[in-house]
Parts: structure tokens; C-alpha cells; sequence
């Protein structure tokens, strides 16, 4: 299987917080994104599109 990298804004993608919530996890974010590793990039930043620069260097699909 592919190695996913889910790049999320600070704070975190809008839909962790989606109802309905168990155990502090919503069920929709939980099922979308499972097997998914996540990364928390400020892309309004210098370092942050740095490190995304990098990231895609590697990447074979965006």
C-alpha cells in the first residue's frame, strides 16, 4: 500500500472536530484518514513551506 502523508494547517484539520466525537476523535475524520500518517505544517511560513519543499521532493503523487 501507498505511505500517505496528510499535511493539515496549525490547529489541525477542521474535520477532527466533526460530531459525532468518541473518546475525543470524530468518527468521519477517524474513518477518512485511517492509515494515514499526518504532518502539521504552517505553510504561511518560511520553514513550514521548507519542509514541504522537501517533502514533495520525494512524493510520486500530490
Amino acid at each position: 500500500g501507498a505511505d500517505v502523508i496528510k499535511v493539515e494547517p496549525p490547529g489541525g484539520e477542521a474535520t477532527r472536530g466533526w460530531l459525532p466525537v468518541h473518546e475525543g476523535r470524530s468518527f468521519y475524520f477517524a474513518y477518512v484518514n485511517s492509515d494515514k500518517r499526518s504532518l502539521v505544517l504552517d505553510l504561511a511560513s518560511d520553514a513550514g513551506v521548507e519542509v514541504f519543499r522537501r517533502l514533495i521532493e520525494t512524493a510520486d503523487v500530490l
